[in-house]
């Protein structure tokens, strides 16, 4: 009979509490590595993004100066040619008036 139950016992299949720790510190090590390595990743698609905004800036200051014949004071100024998202994330932001380019850019992060 203690032959019938000893067979029984190393006859059952899964994994043992050891082998359990080792994969969860595994996946634990794994994702330690890659959380900071994704906060990298978010941070550069961040600035790009900023920077294709200036991008559009700048052209929509070029396209009020072919309309209008002078480059912008600030960004108030280009309404017409800017969605709102970027006209309220921009704020403030004024132009040299000599060439059109940013002269202080203004973030509001909210």
């Amino acid at each position: 009979m203690f032959k019938f139950f000893g067979k029984k016992l190393n006859e059952q299949k899964g994994f043992t509490l050891i082998e359990l720790i080792v994969v969860i510190a595994i996946i634990g090590i794994l994702a330690a590595i890659a959380i900071p390595r994704l906060g990298a990743f978010t941070s550069r698609a961040e600035d790009a993004a900023e920077k294709a905004d200036i991008r559009i800036i700048e052209s929509a200051a070029q396209m009020y100066y072919a309309e209008v014949g002078s480059f912008p004071a600030d960004i108030s100024a280009l309404t017409e040619y800017l969605d709102e998202e970027i006209l309220d994330k921009y704020e403030g932001t004024t132009f040299d008036t000599d060439n059109g380019k940013i002269s202080e850019l203004k973030v509001d992060e909210d």
